[in-house]
């Protein structure tokens, strides 16, 4: 029933049967309402006491498991990696205002017990839980709404990445892609300069030799930098 009450926007039938969701199926309502960008269902679901229990440990991608809709893609994820994979900017930002972040990964060759244990256990799923991450950390709104110096953290994202397109041979073509994907957001912003004065303050000679450092050719070669 909530399945169908939430592809119908039924908002006032959601609110009744929240109240009587297991924690397993409320996590996936309230994917659903993000992956279907319903703003005031996932608005109103993270206002609810159930989500406010598991706030900070909700949807533990080590136990949970989805069944609902797209499980390949709504299996090992957050509420709030989806909000940010989907650029859902208004929900994105309500789980800001909560306090919530994106955590960076470990390091690939990182060999602390917990990345042992995950690698031990199920190392492909660890593997998809770290894409899935990278998607999330990759979003434009995300960078923008989280970084004070948006440029500077594509940057350096995009070095973990290429650290990932190396090392992580299976995925490397998603890799690849959210490479190509961060280093077009820092072109854009580069697009939306407005004047002389903000042009001096984000195209300094640091900067510059921080794009060249992380191969940012589309920042290095854009019309603005030259």
């Amino acid at each position: 029933p909530i399945v169908i009450a939430i592809e119908h926007n039924h908002l006032e039938v959601i609110k009744i049967l929240l109240d009587h969701l297991p924690y397993g199926d409320f996590r996936e309502a309230l994917l659903l309402a993000i992956y279907l960008d319903l703003t005031k269902i996932a608005q109103f679901s993270m206002e609810h006491h159930t989500f406010k229990c598991f706030y900070g440990t909700f949807a533990d991608w080590q136990t949970d498991t989805v069944h609902t809709y797209d499980e390949s893609h709504f299996a090992a994820i957050r509420p709030i990696h989806l909000a940010a994979q989907y650029n859902r900017t208004t929900i994105l930002y309500k789980f800001l205002q909560q306090g919530e972040r994106i955590e960076i990964p470990h390091k690939i060759e990182c060999n602390c017990n917990e990345c042992k244990s995950a690698g031990l256990t199920d190392s492909l799923r660890y593997s998809q839980l770290r894409l899935s991450t990278y998607r999330a950390l990759s979003s434009d709104v995300y960078l923008a709404f989280v970084s004070p110096d948006p440029i500077a953290s594509a940057f350096n994202l995009c070095n973990d990445l290429s650290n990932l397109i190396e090392n992580e041979s299976i995925l490397r073509n998603e890799y690849l892609s959210l490479f190509n994907q961060v280093s077009n957001f820092t072109a854009r912003l580069i697009d939306n300069i407005q004047n002389e004065i903000e042009l001096e303050l984000l195209l300094t000679i640091e900067r510059l030799n921080s794009a060249i450092e992380h191969n940012q050719q589309e920042f290095i070669t854009h019309r603005t930098t030259q």
